[in-house]
């Protein structure tokens, strides 16, 4: 949830936030991504209707909601104090949404470094900040290209790259990894060895899709295993799909090493302030680069997806 604001779609295919009219939509109040994923997850844990139902039971939520949704109260009021009206599964999923905008991270080295302190940084931090934002072609990793803005996980040319974004299908991409964790998860929920998480394929229903996951924020990742494995992993797998090996780039990182302490520390200093990550992260332009792998599905297969009590079956 971390960076939950920053998202015109949530959820690693996309899920939350697609239009309902879309083939793997489910989105009947057509709402934003936030509060689409709320309703999700309020219907997944079986908690529409319930948790409205006992929330009423409390005076102090009675009053929290009248506070957070005056309009609702005046309904609500409007007919003889109806709760009802103002506390119901859709002023339950907004106010959840909001809650979750709030999670963020604030105040780490990075944010410092922004703010105008020079030293919030180590020398290997700048140092892999400079290689983050300096492109691929000019020597560096190229990781703004798809890491960039508040939550480091939008293109660099988006034009909303401040906000939610405006790009959508952009931020999806293939890595081409078989044992990416969320395959892992999804066998084990389902007992079924033989099952292959599609990802953005689920959403679309385009073949072309197939296995592409949603770019994820960097902030507050150096625990994350939610990145392949663990943080160190990911490197050395981008390397190996961008063909360097550990020798050629330890012998290549010697000579920049040598060659650009000091221009790293002046012009660095300037460049990065505009936004950036505390941790070296390699990530080249991989929907290029990427292994594909693709299952074949037939067009006219159809199948339903459940959550909960909402249910819509598709085309695939």
């Amino acid at each position: 949830m971390i960076g939950f604001a920053f998202n015109n779609r949530l959820l690693q295919g996309g899920f939350a936030g697609e239009p309902d009219s879309s083939p793997g939509g489910l989105n009947p109040f057509g709402t934003t991504a936030g509060e689409n994923v709320a309703l999700l997850l309020l219907d997944a844990h079986r908690m529409l209707d319930a948790q409205s139902a006992e929330l009423q039971r409390f005076k102090t939520y009675q009053k929290l909601f009248r506070d957070a949704f005056p309009e609702e109260a005046a309904q609500s009021d409007a007919r003889n104090g109806d709760l009802n009206l103002l506390i119901n599964d859709v002023t339950v999923l907004r106010a959840t949404a909001a809650f979750m905008r709030t999670v963020v991270t604030r105040n780490t080295p990075w944010d410092r470094f922004l703010a105008g302190d020079n030293e919030a940084l180590t020398v290997s931090q700048r140092r892999g900040a400079h290689l983050f934002f300096t492109p691929a072609t000019a020597g560096g990793a190229g990781c703004y290209s798809c890491h960039s803005g508040p939550a480091l996980n939008k293109q660099f040319n988006d034009p909303d790259v401040a906000g939610v974004g405006r790009f959508v299908e952009e931020n999806f991409f293939n890595l081409g990894l078989r044992d990416h964790p969320l395959q892992a998860l999804n066998i084990a929920a389902r007992s079924d060895p033989s099952f292959r998480d599609d990802g953005r394929r689920e959403v679309t229903c385009r073949d072309s899709d197939a296995f592409k996951f949603r770019t994820l924020t960097l902030r507050q990742l150096k625990d994350g295993r939610f990145f392949f494995h663990v943080l160190e992993e990911v490197g050395e797998i981008l390397h190996l799909i961008a063909g360097e090996t550990q020798t050629t780039r330890r012998a290549r990182s010697a000579r920049k090493r040598k060659a650009g302490r000091e221009r790293t520390r002046s012009a660095g200093l300037r460049v990065l302030r505009h936004t950036g990550v505390e941790v070296l992260h390699h990530v080249l332009r991989l929907s290029e680069r990427a292994v594909a792998f693709t299952i074949p599905r037939s067009s006219a297969s159809t199948r339903t997806l459940r959550l909960g009590r909402l249910s819509r079956t598709r085309r695939t």
